[in-house]
């Protein structure tokens, strides 16, 4: 039987990541569930061992990145979510190890490292709701500044956060080894191909959600 290990995780990411750098850039909070399948070596006392742990974040990190991210043997696969608007699946609820499910497949073919991002205005990452922006910008809700606002929202934001989380979960020089992109998940993965800022992943899958392609004639 595999065993796994779920983690929270949360970032802090510009809200235009263009201002990047900028002393005085709004932030937001970008949230991911990331489920490891723990491999033989790992005993579980020495899961017990590092949950117990109480230490401040940055060496809980350092800790975590020394027990489960030997690039060698951990294979990262990052689910981007379907919507937009939609948080990713949860793993008790979604995310199933047997049967026909998508982390069946990518378990079978070496992936032990599943990453779901709950992208940008979802789930627990920083919200966009009626709510948030009536907070945010009063009961009147300005046309102009709630739709500069929403901007920051799209795909391409989404894949700079994607990547943020993959330079803090992995290294700088280390890619995802696969992006799975479901529906809207396929439009931001297309997105993020085609960055070039970004470093691509080793492996892409697309499940539905496939732009249009222009050509010239």
């Amino acid at each position: 039987m595999k065993r796994s290990l779920v983690t929270s995780h949360t970032f802090t990411t510009p809200l235009d990541h263009d201002s990047l750098g900028d002393e005085l850039c709004e932030t937001i909070t970008v949230h991911a569930t990331v489920v490891d399948v723990l491999p033989s070596h790992v005993s579980s006392s020495e899961v017990l061992a590092f949950l117990s742990v109480h230490v401040p974040g940055k060496e809980l990190a350092e800790a975590y990145s020394q027990m489960f991210h030997d690039p060698e043997k951990a294979k990262s696969i990052v689910y981007l979510q379907g919507g937009p608007g939609f948080p990713s699946p949860r793993p008790n609820l979604s995310l199933s190890f047997s049967g026909s499910s998508w982390a069946t497949s990518a378990m079978k073919k070496g992936y032990t490292k599943f990453i779901l991002m709950d992208q940008r205005g979802t789930g627990q990452s920083t919200p966009v709701t009626l709510q948030s922006l009536s907070l945010k910008f009063g009961p009147s809700l300005p046309t102009a500044e709630v739709s500069n606002y929403l901007t920051n929202f799209r795909a391409p934001s989404i894949c700079k956060d994607a990547d943020i989380i993959r330079r803090t979960l992995l290294s700088n020089s280390q890619p995802f080894d696969a992006i799975l992109g479901q529906s809207f998940g396929g439009f931001c993965l297309a997105s993020y191909l085609t960055d070039p800022s970004l470093l691509p992943p080793r492996s892409s899958f697309f499940t539905g959600g496939i732009p249009p392609m222009y050509a010239e004639r």
